[in-house]
């Protein structure tokens, strides 16, 4: 019999699921958060107890530019009513975890990046003309501005570029948006212990 592989610091759940690794089964967080209905949801384990796997497993079930039907194939909550939920929701994901630095500079173009990795998935909604003119130049702007590590107005746009980009998601499938924030805690930490808290602030708390 062939032993299954433990896939020890796989933290992304189509990659576990996708290479046979051995995987107990956590999808039952998908119902219970579903029939829960709260418009926040804040996960808390100790370190070390999956909780970015199960983000990711949030993430995937949900994400309507997915086909997640094979990865979840066997769990749980492919059983339940739950289902009819799978790949319905435009998804933003972001994971704070590595935002570990020294300076408020460094923090804004670590979240710069974490940022414009989802404006990338969603480009086409400004490039192929899929919004509104109005909501197509913020789009733009915002994006062009995470990819400058000198612009001025750096932190203003890093302030707005989840609620621009959140509203162009609604406006364009008509369903709200899931946003899920792995470590969200991690640059509230190092921005106090590194005496850079008040020149960040504005934009963390946006």
């Amino acid at each position: 019999r062939e032993k299954v592989r433990m896939g020890i610091g796989i933290e992304n759940f189509r990659e576990i699921r996708e290479s046979g690794n051995y995987y107990v089964d956590k999808t039952r967080m998908i119902a219970e958060y579903l029939e829960a209905g709260d418009k926040v949801t804040l996960l808390m384990r100790p370190r070390r107890f999956g909780k970015t796997l199960n983000m990711s497993m949030l993430a995937e079930f949900f994400d309507i530019t997915k086909d997640s039907a094979d990865i979840f194939e066997g769990t749980e909550i492919m059983g339940t009513k739950w289902v009819s939920e799978m790949n319905r929701y435009p998804v933003i994901s972001l994971s704070f975890g590595n935002a570990r630095g020294d300076s408020a500079d460094f923090l804004f173009r670590f979240l710069a990046s974490e940022v414009r990795k989802e404006y990338m998935r969603y480009e086409f909604l400004w490039e192929e003309k899929k919004v509104p003119e109005n909501m197509s130049r913020a789009l733009s702007k915002i994006y062009e501005s995470l990819w400058n590590r000198q612009m001025p107005d750096r932190g203003s746009d890093l302030a707005e570029s989840l609620t621009e980009l959140c509203t162009a998601l609604e406006w364009y499938y008509g369903k709200k948006v899931k946003v899920f924030i792995d470590e969200y805690d991690t640059p509230f930490i190092q921005a106090m212990i590194g005496g850079f808290y008040g020149k960040v602030r504005p934009v963390l708390s946006a």
